[in-house]
């Protein structure tokens, strides 16, 4: 009989590959086409080595290795020491944070998880599509619809998250942590456990009592605002009210923390710089901006 292409010309999920006619002969465009890929993929992974073999090299090359191994050597009982939970941290977070940039370089999908991931390797496919994508909101008859999944959205609303959480945190925290520093503070122990009480319970437990506080119909917010004489909120419905949910409970669990730092970073600060400010002169603003901020410094910033 005639040879048939289409019933063997076909890949490992049988899908017909289309390099052969009907009659058997090859197709050398098809081939070209079918190569072009793999073409790519080599060059990037051949640029990819030779970056990795070069900053080898030079780490070699410059003395920079002799130096690091001359320091291990020297300091062999402080890395004796940390190496436990440097291994843990090599094992538990650097090298699955490593193979999750690996996996953004490839198509792998549940489908395709059995394959090697050369073969499924795409280069910077997947960078470029998604930052060339800023279609963040598109306009319909029906309405205007925000695609909550663009980078840019998410990159937007991460930094707003950060920024507002930072502020609301660093600024309540350090507000309590003032109050609680005040000299004579009637019932000062009893405030600081209660303060750090939020910081104390499980952030699951408190994530599922601000979950009840927010329900449209059963919340104690919303029947607040009912005895206010306003309409309950679906809180949850919209990405604006969402927000401001989930930054509530978030500042909830965050501003202790931010006490403590700030707490102990008072009591450090020497009461001389209060007393010659006192001399010269100085309001209480005067002293909170020149005196304490400046002293908190060291431990705000990093917290």
């Amino acid at each position: 009989p005639a040879p048939d292409a289409s019933r063997w010309d076909l890949d490992r999920l049988g899908n017909p590959r289309q390099v052969f006619a009907a009659d058997g002969t090859l197709i050398e465009a098809r081939i070209r086409t079918a190569q072009a890929p793999a073409r790519g993929r080599f060059l990037q992974a051949f640029v990819a080595f030779g970056v990795v073999a070069l900053a080898l090299g030079g780490w070699v090359g410059l003395g920079w290795a002799k130096r690091t191994w001359r320091a291990l050597v020297h300091h062999r009982s402080a890395y004796g020491f940390v190496a436990p939970a440097m291994v843990g941290m090599i094992l538990l977070v650097f090298l699955p944070f490593l193979y999750g940039v690996v996996l953004s370089f490839t198509n792998q999908t549940l489908y395709n998880i059995n394959q090697p991931l050369y073969e499924v390797w795409n280069g910077l496919d997947n960078y470029v599509d998604i930052l060339s994508d800023f279609q963040i909101r598109t306009t319909t008859e029906a309405g205007t619809a925000i695609d909550y999944q663009n980078f840019y959205w998410t990159l937007i609303f991460t930094i707003l998250w950060t920024v507002t959480n930072v502020s609301i945190g660093v600024t309540v925290g350090l507000a309590l942590a003032l109050i609680l520093n005040t000299k004579g503070l009637l019932g000062r122990p009893i405030y600081r456990v209660l303060l750090i009480l939020p910081w104390a319970v499980p952030n699951y437990i408190t994530a599922l009592i601000w979950r009840g506080m927010f329900h449209q119909q059963f919340g104690v917010i919303n029947q607040f605002i009912q005895i206010c004489g306003g309409q309950p909120i679906n809180w949850f419905d919209g990405w604006f009210t969402s927000f401001i949910a989930v930054l509530a409970t978030n500042s909830w669990l965050s501003f202790p923390f931010m006490m403590v730092i700030s707490l102990g970073a008072l009591q450090s600060i020497p009461a001389d710089l209060y007393e010659a400010a006192r001399v010269d002169g100085s309001s209480r603003w005067q002293q909170f901006r020149f005196v304490t901020l400046p002293s908190l410094k060291p431990a705000l910033v990093p917290a």
